[in-house]
């Protein structure tokens, strides 16, 4: 290959550029992230900076020379140097970053495709028949153009081999014999509310609405506590010091008053020492940028699923939330943030558990209690509405502090009303006492 050809396989600027404008506006970073991956980028100083921005950018910190420079280390030298870091300041914020993006990843399809060409004169004699041939190498040019699209096709006979549903069946009878939980997914610990909705499940949106001051935040914050699980928390209305305070406070089981107060005896202080040692081992991440959209949220996820597992998300809550494209309305705002969740859920292979206000007026019965909803009562898997429990029917188990969860939509059981114990002063949100008395 000559020199002119090698150089149409690449496109330095456009590489130069992208990474500059990253530098320069972390919405540019956030599109960089969506659509490329380090290995798009053909120069290897790129690829060894565009590595490290994502790194940083995935654990919450700002993007800057100086701290991309300090982090690579002895790597400095793969990514050119400090002088050649220095080089990006000069790149003008005038470039569109989509036309960049645009460029860089037709030069990597290019080569893609090049790479395939390569195989194919290789393998083209271990061949008899020409239709396999021609459908084996098809496929994979079709997945440069169309992205992940084979990875989406897939036939039943294949499905069943990847998970056999009479297999699954079988195992439940089993689990179910043993003693064992038989949920598809992640166990909550709220027994009752497991009973219905079966844990978490991948790949699930779950809503859950309330009026203000009914304990939102302090349920997400339980769920982090009971449950086996490495989320990522996007809070839009709490600071992040107050929610990990409320968090370690709740855990503890300690008083927050007396903590704000600073009356707290030293054998709650002790409880609270211990919360924090046991919560810093557990892999927990929140997120508090007050603009967070949909492509926010991929970009995100992208690097913290694979690098750190995270199998949870928390949102809270979904009107503060922005969505990708300007001049909507506050209802299709709304219903554009609604598709993009379940999408993430969907593509991410996680749980998304989003909050959302509701109509003051609202009686939490039905799918309409929330505000703004667009398409949230048609995109969401599970839908609840959280209340204080209606203290004129209360029998002999039941406590001035319950609340009742109302499953008002769900696709894999049966709706239902769960009522659980709270303690105002702990924010401690247990199984109802009442559970004992279940078969």
């Amino acid at each position: 290959m000559n020199g002119n050809n090698f150089n149409e396989l690449f496109d330095y600027k456009a590489e130069f550029t992208a990474i500059g404008l990253c530098f320069k506006d972390i919405k540019n970073l956030i599109a960089v992230s969506q659509h490329l991956d380090a290995e798009d980028f053909f120069d290897s100083r790129h690829k060894v900076i565009i590595r490290e921005i994502f790194s940083l950018h995935a654990k919450g910190h700002k993007v800057e020379i100086a701290l991309v420079s300090q982090n690579l280390g002895e790597r400095l030298q793969e990514a050119g140097g400090y002088s050649y870091l220095i080089d990006f300041e000069v790149v003008c914020s005038a470039f569109f970053i989509a036309d960049e993006i645009e460029a860089i990843k037709n030069k990597s399809n290019l080569r893609k495709a090049l790479d395939i060409s390569v195989r194919m004169q290789k393998d083209i004699h271990l061949f008899n028949n020409p239709k396999e041939f021609i459908s084996k190498y098809y496929d994979q040019m079709s997945n440069i153009i169309l992205g992940s699209a084979e990875d989406t096709l897939i036939s039943h006979a294949d499905q069943m081999k990847k998970s056999s549903t009479s297999k699954k069946n079988r195992e439940n009878i089993e689990r179910k014999k043993l003693g064992l939980s038989t949920h598809a997914g992640i166990p909550t610990n709220f027994y009752d509310l497991d009973k219905l909705i079966h844990g978490f499940r991948k790949g699930n949106l779950i809503v859950i609405g309330a009026r203000p001051g009914m304990g939102k935040t302090t349920l997400l914050l339980n769920f982090i506590r009971k449950m086996n699980i490495i989320p990522l928390f996007f809070t839009l209305e709490m600071t992040v010091e107050d929610l990990a305070d409320k968090l370690n406070i709740c855990n503890a089981n300690a008083n927050l008053s007396e903590h704000i107060n600073g009356t707290s005896s030293p054998k709650e202080s002790d409880k609270i020492y211990l919360s924090e040692k046991d919560l810093i081992q557990k892999n927990i991440y929140y997120d508090s940028n007050s603009y967070t959209t949909p492509n926010y949220i991929k970009s995100r996820l992208k690097q913290l699923v694979k690098m750190h597992g995270v199998n949870c998300v928390f949102i809270d809550y979904i009107q503060l939330m922005h969505s990708d494209k300007r001049g909507l309305s506050t209802y299709d705002e709304i219903t554009n943030i609604s598709h993009e969740l379940k999408k993430i859920a969907r593509d991410f292979g996680i749980t998304l558990i989003a909050l959302s206000q509701v109509a003051r007026e609202s009686k939490g019965d039905a799918l309409s209690i929330f505000l703004g909803s667009g398409a949230l009562e048609a995109d969401c898997d599970i839908a609840i509405a959280l209340d204080r429990a209606n203290s004129a029917a209360k029998d002999k188990y039941e406590t001035d502090n319950e609340i009742e969860l109302k499953i008002i939509k769900n696709r894999h059981g049966n709706k239902g009303i769960v009522k659980l114990n709270w303690n105002g002063a702990t924010g401690v949100i247990e199984n109802s006492y009442t559970e004992r008395y279940y078969n």
